[in-house]
């Protein structure tokens, strides 16, 4: 952006000074004074974006422009004094709005300078005029670069609340998705246990009548000898209630999700974690009773670390502590992998599940990196509850 404004500018000034040099008719001596003097002029405008620190640099370009109007024939020629102007420009557009002001306020002192000089000397009508006009020109340009900055300065609110907004929309998106989740998975449980309480009872019960009612025609067959066709019927049907309780409890534990079922599911997890992969899994928890998204979310995470440990560790040996305290669940994970260096970057997959425990109202962190160390926790649902119906959170 920088180069452009130069490839712009650079032409600009040439022709003004071109034009000042026709207006000036200057002799030799003082052609060639001015010549090197725009000379420095054009290359310093080259040389100033390579420094830091722009805002004090305009300074040179002033003092510049005030030699090219000292050694003027001139009180005012107005070819070099638009030199001012496109300086004025440049410093609205490459600094911020506060030391734009600076700076213009600067150029504005040097512009004018002239005026009250030659005011000094003789107070007329046509150089009052001059100078008000000039001023207010100046100032016309200033109020036009703060309007400039302020357009931009809001632009760039505006995209930095539409990113933030868009953030909060992903992260509202996301939230909303794992309270349907979790809201699914406690709605399949609440249906599981009505149909293993109903259903598989009535029909546990109708198989406990039937095979006293075979019993019972088995006993009458010795008498009577129709109830021996019996018999072949009751078995089918007492065979068809079996399958049905099967069935039913096949049901149970699909809705159930026995994947995410507490402890026992983590503990199904990392069996066939061990069995696939030349990995000792140390496993050490008390059977604590949980809320499904309590029991989907310890089950995400520690398969999640599992499989970091694994692909990102190298890891032979993986420690996983779950205990109770303080109404709150608290686990750590660690391996003995390769570790990190301090300076790991939280991808999608740390990040992924420091959201899943901020949601239940927990937290996570990396306690130590080698070895790698994973240390969190969070409210069990019924402390979680309690505290929002106290209105605490």
């Amino acid at each position: 952006m920088k180069t452009k404004l130069l490839l712009i500018k650079a032409p600009i000034l040439v022709v003004l000074f071109l034009l000042a040099l026709f207006f000036e008719d200057a002799a030799s001596e003082r052609l060639a004074i001015l010549i090197v003097i725009f000379t420095g002029l054009l290359a310093w405008s080259f040389l100033r974006p390579r420094f830091s620190q722009l805002q004090y640099l305009f300074i040179l370009d002033i003092l510049f422009i005030l030699l090219l109007e000292y050694h003027s024939k001139f009180v005012i020629n107005y070819f070099f004094h638009s030199l001012y102007i496109v300086l004025l420009l440049e410093a609205g557009y490459l600094l911020n709005r506060y030391y734009g002001n600076l700076v213009n306020s600067l150029i504005v002192v040097a512009a004018l300078g002239k005026f009250f000089w030659a005011l000094s000397f003789q107070i007329n009508a046509r150089t009052i005029s001059e100078l008000l006009f000039n001023l207010f020109a100046l100032a016309f340009l200033i109020s036009l670069n703060n309007y400039s900055h302020l357009q931009r300065e809001e632009k760039s609110t505006n995209k930095l609340l539409y990113q933030e907004l868009l953030t909060a929309h992903q992260k509202l998106k996301i939230y909303t998705l794992r309270a349907e989740e979790a809201a699914i998975l406690e709605e399949r449980t609440r249906i599981a246990r009505e149909m293993h309480d109903t259903i598989g009872h009535q029909q546990t019960s109708i198989i406990m009548q039937l095979e006293v009612l075979k019993v019972q025609a088995e006993e009458l067959a010795h008498e009577h000898q129709q109830f021996y066709k019996l018999q072949p019927k009751l078995e089918l049907i007492l065979e068809t209630a079996r399958q049905s309780l099967g069935e039913t409890r096949k049901a149970v534990n699909a809705l159930k999700g026995t994947e995410f079922d507490g402890i026992n599911g983590i503990k199904e997890l990392i069996n066939r974690f061990t069995k696939t992969n030349n990995v000792i899994v140390a496993f050490n928890s008390l059977d604590i009773p949980l809320a499904p998204e309590e029991s989907y979310t310890l089950y995400r995470l520690v398969q999640e670390s599992l499989t970091n440990s694994l692909r990102h560790g190298r890891a032979t040996e993986i420690s996983i502590d779950i205990l109770l305290a303080s109404q709150a669940l608290h686990f750590r994970i660690w391996d003995n992998g390769k570790g990190a260096d301090g300076s790991i970057l939280e991808g999608f997959g740390l990040k992924n599940m420091r959201e899943r425990l901020e949601n239940l109202g927990g937290a996570l962190a990396v306690v130590a990196y080698d070895p790698f160390t994973l240390e969190g926790s969070f409210p069990l649902r019924r402390v979680r509850n309690e505290i929002e119906r106290c209105g605490l959170s």
